[in-house]
């Protein structure tokens, strides 16, 4: 650890770093997380450290954009490797100034709509060979940047593939579980999909993040294409590549066993009593709108602590837990 100069001491010293919370506001949203502060082991007064500091605006940046659902980092990354394109030639695709890309990656935060274009980019590999097979048309592109990113794109597009992301091959084995699964039901099933496998597997089944709705635990993308049936069961479909491993099988199997005698309204009041739910909504009136994110983090801790108590080591004994809690809300 580099030593720091402390103003109080006047000389070079050793830090000590806690975790603390921070709260900001950006654009009128509300930011917390957990980062860190600096001392001087030798005074105890703060200090600036350069690189405590970067990370603790790392952090505040990457949970300003989950919250408000602006593409990551990392993610716009990913898009550059995935189809062998530079930053400068990606701007230029889209239509944009050659070094927007570049701010992007440097840590400027890009609107709602041009992150939507790139999280399209990311998710849909054809989207970008029709924008790379337009943009040599009008000779936007160089013939050299064009040939390496098309046969990128050609190769991913050819390589076999799941039809289903993560979260839609959860919905995938539940969904032929049993044709009486309604959408609230499914949106429980699937929250406790994410506890137990951070918990038992130490990894989380999927990357979307729910929300704190009135009604429970919520993933928005999963309502906006279920919420349609209502209170109805959610019809039995066939579903095509849904693979999953058997780490995976081994959870869903274990929160079916445990959750899947319940009804979508019971799971909602068991859900209502849990921390992560509760926390998250702190301060709303019960019936009151949010989209506020439940985090992963809190989730995690949640169903680490319950697994503690309940001395629960594998997935076929998740259903002590949730009888106990059936009981403690009366369904």
């Amino acid at each position: 650890m580099t030593k720091v100069i402390c103003p109080t001491c006047d000389k070079y010293v050793d830090y000590s770093v806690k975790e603390v919370e921070i709260n900001e506001e950006i654009k009128g949203t509300k930011v917390v997380v957990k980062g860190h502060e600096a001392y001087c082991t030798e005074c105890n007064s703060e200090l600036y450290v350069g690189e405590v500091e970067d990370n603790n605006i790392d952090l505040i940046d990457k949970k300003y954009r989950e919250i408000v659902g602006l593409i990551q980092i990392e993610e716009i990354n990913e898009i550059l490797q995935k189809y062998c394109i530079g930053k400068k030639p990606l701007s230029s695709l889209l239509g944009w100034g050659e070094n927007t890309i570049i701010r992007y990656l440097d840590g400027n935060t890009p609107t709602k709509q041009y992150s939507d274009v790139l999280m399209n980019l990311k998710n849909n590999a054809e989207i970008m060979k029709d924008i790379l097979c337009k943009a040599i048309e009008k000779e936007t592109i160089s013939n050299v940047a064009y040939s390496k990113s098309m046969k990128a794109v050609e190769e991913f597009i050819s390589t076999p593939h799941s039809n289903y992301n993560d979260i839609e091959k959860s919905i995938c084995f539940f969904l032929n579980k049993s044709d009486e699964i309604t959408h609230l039901m499914l949106q429980k099933l699937l929250y406790n999909t994410q506890g137990w496998s951070i918990a038992l597997n130490g990894t989380f089944m999927f990357t979307e993040d729910c929300q704190a709705w009135v009604h429970g635990p919520v993933y928005k993308d999963v309502y906006n294409k279920y919420s349609k049936y209502g209170s109805s069961p959610i019809p039995k479909v066939e579903y095509l590549n849904c693979e999953l491993s058997d780490a995976e099988i081994y959870i869903l199997e274990g929160v079916w066993k445990a959750y899947g005698g319940f009804n979508g309204k019971q799971l909602e009041k068991m859900s209502h009593s849990e921390m992560p739910w509760i926390k998250t909504r702190d301060g709303l009136n019960s019936d009151q709108a949010s989209e506020r994110i439940i985090s992963k983090e809190s989730i995690k801790e949640y169903f680490n602590k319950v697994t503690e108590k309940y001395s629960i080591l594998n997935a076929e004994f998740i259903d002590e837990y949730s009888f106990v809690l059936a009981q403690k809300v009366g369904v």
